[in-house]
């Protein structure tokens, strides 16, 4: 299992990268704008894609469309601040589930069984 961490605080970004590490997720490429980011994603196809929707260069909104046209079989974690109404617009766009900042390791072990990425 693998992933891509897209987001532009690189202090949240080791953050991420310690949480996959102990779910034993292999962080494969770090990007800090949604334009790298996407390269990323389309050149290294990872399982998974932890996305911020606020990105430089390229919004998260962005990244997941140009993601979900390319058919790449990749889960999508939206890892952000949103309301509710928000996370219908995201479940609306394709991805797989969102997250709440501020980060912990209870809601991506959370996530991870939730998506089917990890099973008990």
């Amino acid at each position: 299992m693998n992933a891509v961490i897209v987001e532009d605080s690189k202090v949240i970004r080791h953050m991420i990268k310690q949480i996959l590490l102990q779910l034993e997720i292999e962080t494969i490429g770090e990007a800090e704008d949604g334009i790298a980011g996407l390269e990323m994603v389309l050149n290294l196809k990872p399982d998974l894609v932890m996305l911020d929707l606020h990105l430089p260069k390229l919004d998260g909104d962005e990244v997941v469309r140009w993601i979900k046209k390319t058919h790449i079989m990749t889960k999508i974690c939206v890892l952000s601040s949103f309301s509710e109404g928000e996370m219908e617009h995201l479940l609306d766009l394709g991805v797989d589930g969102a997250i709440n900042k501020p980060l912990s390791l209870q809601k991506m072990v959370r996530f991870c069984y939730e998506s089917g990425l990890k099973s008990i």
